[in-house]
């Protein structure tokens, strides 16, 4: 009696644990700073790896704006190649700027970036948390859909590496919440919210506007239920427009210096229907959406997701098929430009990607009784499953540069004063050698320099200094009449301090 007594207790505080206020959001905490731990040896390390490039690019825009020029509008890089200036007007650098405010208050510390960027990350997990719940009105289907994205392997991975596209995914999360919660009650308040985050979300990432086709939706539905335009809807659109109206001006100032870059042509200039985009459509279908917006543990969610929105009432989530189309027809426009490379130009494609998923965990309750043992058996496999899959995109050898530089880092950096401008040479992503040396100035891609250049350099531009870790230039007679000495041999890197022209 008295052992039936306890069972019976203790099942009654569980489940009081179970319906407390706070027991879906205590459990996606936990399970937040499980991934913390998982991303712990990362966090302490310099950017190396897969990608490495665009998060250097990203962290010289930061370290300009922290020592040089805090002006928002002039976000800075490492190189002055293009007419001697390292101004490069990209995407917004709001996240950039801010992060460099913290910077000035916590240090320049990559852990303080990784830091900063993770916490991004953890409002894009409580963003998806609160959007699901308020799709299905469930809080195990929102927290158990919130663990599978922290564990979207693209997602893992980008989490804690600097990179815009984290903070543009996190605010279009926020900004589909809040405008599916505004057509829902109504409150203004949460219309300003929408497009104050829709507008952040295309700032810092210009694709992230197709995420506009909800808004779209939702004036056309109500001009063909009312059939007129009422002064609601069409207030409710112009304070959308008139939030986005910076972004919209950022662009069409900056993209005009975009020359040459394939995200303006698209398919445009390559054309659809050709062998590489076969074996770029090849490598989306086995591996960019089965391996890296998903994983495998998953695709059974994915697969009867898809299958009960097939069955569920179209006008109810028609929204949701637009949005799906239109980031279809991004990757159609940007195919060329995506390849098989960039996997971050694909976050558009996660919001909606995990709001099927909820739809296959639905479908999978009514199935069978035993799905709470299914779903925790996959959330631990995905968990597991998504660190080893990815912890291969950080090693050194992903970073595809002279290991000797990232072995010599430290004295590298210190060979030369931190401000000097140097030559850099054999730096494929005219990004990562600079950043790991601590230095800008003039960066070439591949070992060809020509001695007109360096003269010119020399002369004209005050550069003092040189790191190459290319043999063809270092004998190369042309170019040693300009080395005045050796300042430091690392490995296969040498730094040259250049001689004096009048």
């Amino acid at each position: 009696m008295l052992e039936y007594n306890i069972q019976m207790t203790l099942q009654t505080k569980l489940k009081l644990i179970k319906n407390s206020k706070y027991f879906h959001f205590n459990v996606l905490l936990v399970a937040i700073i499980f991934s913390f731990c998982q991303h712990f040896h990362i966090i302490q390390k310099d950017i190396q790896g897969k990608h490495s490039w665009r998060q250097s690019q990203t962290m010289w825009n930061i370290r300009n704006f922290t020592r040089h020029d805090g002006n928002i509008l002039n976000p800075r890089v490492n190189h002055f190649n293009t007419n001697h200036d390292n101004l490069f007007r990209y995407e917004f650098p709001i996240m950039q700027w801010s992060m460099s405010l913290c910077q000035k208050v916590f240090g320049e510390d990559i852990q303080v970036i990784r830091i900063l960027t993770f916490i991004i990350g953890i409002f894009s997990i409580f963003g998806m948390y609160f959007l699901v719940f308020l799709i299905f009105k469930n809080k195990n289907t929102a927290l158990i859909s919130a663990i599978l994205f922290q564990y979207s392997p693209v997602f893992y991975f980008y989490t804690v590496n600097p990179i815009p596209d984290n903070l543009s995914l996190c605010t279009v999360i926020w900004y589909i919440y809040f405008i599916l919660l505004f057509y829902e009650n109504k409150q203004t308040k949460h219309l300003l919210l929408a497009s104050f985050f829709l507008l952040l979300a295309t700032l810092s990432k210009l694709p992230f506007l197709l995420f506009s086709i909800i808004s779209i939706y939702y004036f056309f539905r109500d001009i063909i239920q009312k059939k007129t335009i009422s002064r609601e809807n069409i207030f409710n659109s112009f304070t959308q427009l008139i939030f986005i109206l910076p972004a919209l001006l950022w662009y069409a100032w900056v993209i005009p210096g975009w020359q040459g870059n394939p995200i303006l042509t698209g398919i445009f200039k390559t054309g659809l229907f050709n062998y590489e985009n076969l074996m770029i459509l090849k490598f989306h279908f086995l591996k960019m959406f089965p391996l890296l917006l998903l994983s495998p543990p998953i695709w059974i969610f994915f697969v009867l997701g898809l299958i009960s929105l097939k069955s569920a009432a179209v006008q109810s989530y028609l929204w949701l098929v637009l949005l799906i189309l239109m980031t279809l027809l991004f990757l159609i426009l940007e195919f060329s430009a995506i390849n098989i490379v960039h996997d971050y130009y694909m976050f558009p494609f996660l919001p909606w990607l995990y709001i099927v998923i909820p739809f296959g965990i639905e479908y999978l309750k009514r199935m069978t009784k035993n799905y709470f043992i299914i779903i925790s058996i996959i959330c631990l496999v995905s968990a597991i499953y998504t660190p080893l899959y990815i912890s291969r995109n950080w090693k050194i050898e992903e970073t595809y540069l002279n290991r000797d530089i990232f072995k010599y880092q430290s004295e590298l950096k210190n060979a030369i004063p931190q401000d000097a401008k140097c030559i850099i040479l054999n730096d494929i992503s005219n990004y990562v050698f600079s950043y790991l040396i601590d230095k800008r100035g003039y960066v070439f891609s591949n070992d060809r320099i020509e001695d007109g250049w360096v003269y010119d350099l020399i002369k004209n531009h005050g550069i003092k200094y040189m790191y190459s870790d290319s043999e063809k230039i270092n004998s190369n007679p042309e170019i040693q009449k300009y080395f005045h000495k050796t300042i430091l041999t690392a490995g296969s890197v040498k730094v040259f301090e250049l001689v004096e022209i009048k």
